[in-house]
């Protein structure tokens, strides 16, 4: 009974010292944590066992509500040598949104897992940020510049998409491709005074959405006065009353201070 005992210990020691089969992947992206849809992602891979194994290697993208492989091929491996992998870049699509990784597969021909690796999470988003002035000033009869730049969550510029400017119900639509971009409204001589909304909005084919509200601010133009006098036929001593009002370019009351000379 000691020996059974024996042996099936010196058996249970032979089992645990055997060696265990190493795999290593290595997957690298480049060293940029945010990015917009339509842009492209790459890694860098290589995958290196100790005994040789013909299998599947695969890559997925795995984000919060989103996972989707998007490369598989036959791979055969030599024991100890690293093999480098070169897997094509992937296309960022609407659908693909916030924290999301490369995940690295190599399967045996069953399907039983040998390795995977998860690459550096990375942020994915279809969010612009328009810098332009917010506030805007003219007055009727003159243009308006409308002009700004787009950037992306990365901060990197954003050279290609629409722009839709919303102004007193009316829209303007224009196409951009360069890092600026620029329209040119008229107002008209009789524009109310007073301040404006202006909308702009920039989105692409993508998916990538921005939008910045302004204001315009439509000064003011004097355009006649109303003179009236209480009483036109004065004493000496008589205080000389009189009521003199200036009107704007809408006919609107303006304020402000008039110089008055009697002579």
């Amino acid at each position: 009974m000691k020996n059974l005992k024996k042996a099936l210990i010196l058996h249970f020691l032979f089992l645990f010292s055997l060696p265990i089969a190493f795999a290593d992947i290595s997957v690298t992206i480049p060293e940029k944590d945010i990015y917009n849809l339509g842009e492209k992602i790459s890694a860098d891979l290589s995958i290196k066992e100790d005994e040789d194994y013909d299998g599947f290697f695969s890559m997925s993208i795995i984000c919060d509500d989103y996972n989707l492989q998007y490369y598989k091929i036959p791979l055969s491996l030599e024991a100890g040598f690293r093999t480098q992998l070169n897997v094509p870049d992937l296309f960022l699509s609407e659908g693909v949104n916030g924290d999301c990784k490369l995940k690295s597969d190599f399967e045996a021909d069953n399907g039983e897992s040998i390795v995977s690796v998860d690459s550096e999470d990375f942020l994915v988003t279809g969010n612009l940020e328009i810098r332009m002035d917010k506030i805007l000033e003219a007055k009727p009869g003159e243009n308006v510049v409308i002009f700004g730049e787009v950037r992306k969550d990365s901060n990197e510029i954003f050279k290609k998409g629409q722009a839709e400017i919303s102004f007193k119900e009316e829209e303007y639509n224009i196409n951009f491709t360069s890092e600026e971009f620029k329209y040119t409204i008229h107002l008209e001589r009789d524009a109310e005074a007073g301040i404006v909304p202006i909308v702009v909005t920039i989105k692409d084919q993508y998916g990538n959405y921005g939008n910045k509200i302004l204001s315009l601010r439509v000064s003011s133009v004097a355009a006649r006065i109303e003179n009236s006098f209480w009483n036109d036929i004065l004493i000496p001593g008589d205080n000389l009353k009189a009521q003199i009002i200036l009107y704007d370019h809408g006919g609107e009351i303006m304020e402000g201070n008039i110089g008055v000379k009697i002579f």
